[in-house]
């Protein structure tokens, strides 16, 4: 629960009875984008206004930040205007920034379990929700992967399910966004893992 409230929890009905409670603090995600598009992600629980007004701050006078399916949201120095209204934080966004920045973004860590990503037939963003890396193989562990599924990065190649993993890419990295190609014809749901970093 949020910091500063665990006596409150702990004296609430239904709350009481568990013996485990702690408290979290919200926590700084720092991201480095180059010039040009990159593949985004959150670890903290954002809203679209937090991350425009993050990147207003780095100076950049044109900003783009594209979604696979809600349009986008352009900064042309003076205002946001798109068709792109909210962020989910499940989801990869491509930004693109004319020079290189960091942008600070605040806020409670993600719980991966409240976020879970419908993976559809066919080519998925996906954001990555924690805050260190994490294997391939722990990413998608519990996941019904099926073969012929494939994950790829921007920057560090992809990744091939047959009977295993296989590929260039291993590791997945805070801050990045990955597009995962599902080669089953159904939906399915995909939980990350909490445990596993």
């Amino acid at each position: 629960m949020p910091c500063g409230s665990l006596s409150a929890y702990q004296n609430a009905a239904g709350w009481s009875e568990f013996t485990n409670i702690q408290e979290v603090s919200s926590q700084n995600q720092i991201v480095q984008l180059s010039a040009g598009v990159n593949w985004f992600s959150t670890n903290v629980e954002i809203t679209l206004e937090d991350l425009q007004a993050a990147l207003v701050v780095t100076g950049n006078t044109s900003i783009t930040i594209q979604s696979k399916n809600d349009g986008l949201t352009a900064y042309n120095g003076t205002r946001w205007r798109g068709t792109l209204a909210t962020l989910d934080v499940a989801q990869m966004y491509m930004i693109t920034v004319g020079t290189a920045c960091e942008i600070t973004l605040e806020g409670m860590p993600i719980i991966p379990v409240n976020h879970p990503i419908t993976i559809h037939q066919g080519a998925n963003w996906i954001a990555f929700p924690f805050s260190e890396s994490m294997t391939v193989d722990d990413a998608f562990a519990g996941f019904d992967v099926v073969s012929g599924d494939f994950v790829r990065s921007k920057d560090n190649g992809l990744a091939t399910y047959t009977d295993r993993w296989r590929g260039q890419l291993t590791t997945f990295v805070p801050g990045e966004g990955y597009i995962y190609n599902s080669a089953a014809t159904g939906d399915r749901v995909l939980v990350f893992p909490s445990g596993a970093r």
